[in-house]
């Protein structure tokens, strides 16, 4: 069963705070201006965030996703099951 640890949000979160403090240090050593620092964290966020997003929302996540939703008991899946869902409680693939 797969289970995430967390979530899009938090690691955008998480990865701002590094990249933050990154730039911080960076910056204090001056290996780069606040500028160029600002261009190249740009740059890593956003590469980040949309490889995050192209994984988290692929078939067998969004299903994983969906059966993790309190309130959700059951759902039936058509197809051949991803190895996401191999022994996941809560999903059947038919």
């Amino acid at each position: 069963m797969t289970t995430r640890i967390i979530n899009a949000d938090q690691f955008a979160a998480l990865l701002r705070t590094a990249l933050q403090l990154a730039g911080a240090y960076v910056a204090a050593n001056g290996y780069a201006s606040g500028a160029e620092w600002e261009l190249i964290s740009g740059a890593l966020l956003t590469l980040a965030t949309t490889a995050w997003g192209i994984w988290a929302r692929s078939d067998a996540n969004l299903i994983v996703s969906a059966a993790e939703v309190p309130g959700v008991e059951k759902i039936v899946a058509p197809g051949t099951p991803p190895a996401a869902l191999d022994g996941h409680p809560k999903v059947t693939v038919r």
